[in-house]
């Protein structure tokens, strides 16, 4: 597609066609291509080891949990963007055949960055609940070990829950599973004393 022209408007077409090529990742925004921050090894570890027990939890369930360089599509809102981690429970939906494009995650997580955590909390939120299939949203921070879930009760009713502290668990309604944080924190050095999160909100 060549260079990327911050001033026009791009199809999604085209901006797969890019994504092809391109170094590194963007996101889709109504005709705009946008580029995505760099991510930190804190979060690559932290997405990891979630991903890691997803896989475990799931194993014999008929859902499975994506990582990292697969796209969801939000046809509604005209977007393409990147969760760290998606699940979908039975059949799987493509876009346009695709092998890179989900359409029907029921479960979205985020693991937050100081530079986006914003964005994840109230517009990217507010986007990925325009999928029909999105059941379950969960928050994970990288500065102390604490974990928040946004459950779809109903169409515009969420129940929300939260886990502080490595000796606690986080239950996801949406896949019927329990992750240990201790095993979403495996390895990662240097986190806050979860009492000063909790003092904080």
């Amino acid at each position: 597609m060549g260079a990327l022209k911050l001033d026009q408007q791009y199809t999604f077409e085209e901006y797969l066609a890019f994504e092809q090529t391109s170094e590194i990742r963007h996101e889709y925004h109504d005709g705009r291509i946008v580029a995505m921050a760099g991510g930190r090894p804190i979060h690559n570890l932290i997405t990891g080891n979630i991903h890691t027990s997803l896989n475990i939890a799931l194993s014999d369930r008929d859902c499975i949990p994506y990582i990292f360089d697969l796209k969801g599509r939000l046809e509604k809102a005209n977007r393409g963007l990147y969760p760290d981690v998606m699940a979908v429970c039975g059949d799987l939906e493509m876009y346009n055949n695709r092998v890179d494009v989900i359409t029907n995650p029921s479960l979205i997580i985020e693991v937050l960055s100081p530079s986006t955590e914003r964005y994840d909390r109230t517009n990217k939120f507010r986007l990925y609940r325009q999928l029909p299939s999105f059941k379950e949203y969960v928050l994970v921070a990288t500065d102390f070990p604490t974990v928040e879930t946004f459950y779809r009760e109903q169409e515009d009713y969420w129940h929300i829950g939260s886990a502080v502290g490595l000796e606690s668990e986080i239950y996801l309604k949406s896949i019927d599973c329990t992750i240990q944080l201790a095993d979403i924190y495996k390895k990662v050095k240097d986190l806050g004393d979860p009492q000063i999160f909790q003092n904080m909100t």
